[in-house]
């Protein structure tokens, strides 16, 4: 479709804001016109690094050697098994998936290689699953992988 020409007028019109929950764009008809439409309520930015987005699920259980660190020393400080992502991006996409609004914390599974969990003796072994923590913005405070199911 090629847009040939724009024209501006004013004219006083009845106007509606509409959000469909969970859902960024949808049709409406206009007449019987489908047109394709977004949600008011702005776009969210899918990236890895978008902290706004992810909370801290990459800014401390992402991947790398400076987290890896990072996650072993606290994992043998606390004592508590620390988890961390080996792809921040594939993470990210494979979780947006799982993105409801209203939605609690719970565990997901995880394909294999996406996620390591460090012991706290300092071992790693394989991710199975992963928890995710929303945010009260309705995107996610945290996310991290888990030993999860055998």
């Amino acid at each position: 479709m090629t847009v040939t020409s724009v024209r501006r007028f004013t004219k006083p019109q009845r106007t509606y804001d509409l959000t469909v929950s969970g859902i960024h764009t949808y049709y409406v008809l206009a007449g019987a016109t489908p047109v394709l439409v977004h949600n008011s309520n702005g776009c969210v930015n899918w990236a890895a690094n978008s902290v706004k987005t992810w909370g801290h699920t990459f800014k401390t259980h992402g991947a790398g050697a400076r987290n890896t660190k990072a996650l072993t020393d606290r994992a043998r400080s606390t004592g508590n098994q620390q988890g961390q992502w080996l792809d921040n991006d594939a993470a990210a996409e494979f979780l947006k998936g799982f993105h409801v609004e209203g939605a609690g914390p719970r565990s997901v599974r995880i394909p294999d290689g996406l996620g390591q969990v460090i012991m706290p003796d300092g071992s790693i072994v394989q991710a199975r699953a992963a928890t995710i923590v929303p945010s009260p913005n309705g995107l996610y405070k945290t996310g991290f992988p888990i030993i999860g199911p055998n």
